[in-house]
């Protein structure tokens, strides 16, 4: 069975602009429409509604993960070695 993966390649420059400047604003802490990004690429809506989708529930968990553990980077986490806040 072949596996199911999506790469940023598949994705034209329009959807990939359209991508990056949802992802950046949710970012800088606003809540941008997610309606108002898919139908800047109307076409290919339902293909990069998913991954819209995606990043605010990513952002929702980081958000989440800073208040639990303030002061402690997320990124920290990724880094060799970084260090876990107790659980």
């Amino acid at each position: 069975m072949k596996e199911s993966h999506c790469e940023f390649e598949e994705y034209s420059e329009e959807e990939r602009a359209v991508m990056v400047g949802f992802t950046e604003a949710l970012g800088r802490g606003e809540r941008p429409s997610l309606e108002a990004y898919l139908a800047r690429c109307p076409t290919r809506a339902e293909h990069l509604r998913p991954v819209l989708e995606t990043a605010v529930w990513f952002c929702g968990l980081v958000q989440e993960f800073k208040q639990a553990h303030p002061g402690f980077s997320v990124w920290s986490l990724f880094s060799k070695g970084g260090e876990q806040p107790d659980r």
